[in-house]
């Protein structure tokens, strides 16, 4: 863990001189060591996370959405504004594992209002299961997209994720903790990071695949043809403008006392 929390300190060092310390929210990690499934090559890649200026507000700018690489690595920092990020929970995609890692930096003029967040996150991860179904779908397909290199070998890396994805959606319909959903456990974990290191042969990697590939398919789209799926949660949608409101409100009160406005 210290080897992860050190390289998110590198990230957050890398971008904060580019931002008031007021306006970052905090950097948050994404990717594989959020699902266990790390290996020694695994990458670390993070959310960088800020709040609006009042300029931004005043102009009616659009919340920054932009990538930095990190320097001499293959390593990526992805810089939003809370407001996107607060939209795009509300379409249920990846982007929610940032509120179940155990990496984070967050500023603490903002820890009380992310910790409201983090106490919601398994009914924030519940808000539009239908939409969380076909996320995933579109995520499946891209991976499958993926599943062959430039030169026609399958990837490992891919074709673990195939079948993460699956276990994902099955314990997702199941109703188990989004938690325990995005982290495989017991053999199921072991057999993820047997595919990914390698461990298997071409002929069984394109079989688990495709096999991984149907069955996901499969439940996702029986899952989607419920007429019991619960859409828009009325009371998330209020509780997420709320928190919306506070991360702008305390961004926005801070910024003016630093101007000594108020």
């Amino acid at each position: 863990m210290s080897l992860v929390i050190d390289r998110l300190t590198e990230h957050y060092k890398f971008i904060e001189k580019d931002y008031n310390d007021s306006n970052i929210v905090g950097i948050f990690l994404v990717g594989s060591q959020n699902y266990n499934i790390d290996t020694i090559n695994s990458d670390i890649d993070t959310k960088f996370i800020i709040t609006p200026t009042l300029n931004d507000i005043y102009l009616n700018h659009k919340g920054e959405s932009s990538t930095k690489k990190f320097p001499d690595s293959n390593e990526y920092i992805s810089i939003k504004d809370i407001r996107c990020v607060l939209s795009e929970f509300k379409k249920q995609g990846t982007l929610l594992e940032i509120l179940f890692t155990d990496y984070a930096i967050v500023n603490p003029l903002y820890k009380p209002i992310w910790q409201e967040l983090v106490n919601h996150r398994e009914e924030i991860a519940r808000y539009n299961p239908y939409l969380v179904a076909k996320a995933t779908k579109g995520i499946l397909y891209n991976t499958y997209e993926r599943l062959y290199n430039k030169d026609g070998e399958i990837s490992p890396k891919q074709v673990s994720n195939m079948v993460r994805l699956e276990y994902f959606i099955q314990n997702y319909i199941e109703q188990k903790s989004y938690a325990n959903c995005i982290k495989p456990e017991g053999d199921k974990h072991d057999y993820i990071l047997q595919i990914k290191n390698g461990e298997l042969g071409t002929t069984s990697l394109i079989t688990i695949a495709e096999s991984s590939f149907k069955a996901a398919n499969l439940l996702i789209d029986t899952y989607c043809q419920r007429d019991d799926l619960p859409k828009n949660n009325p009371n998330i949608e209020e509780f997420l403008y709320d928190i919306t409101k506070q991360f702008i409100d305390t961004s926005l009160i801070t910024e003016y006392a630093r101007n000594g406005e108020i």
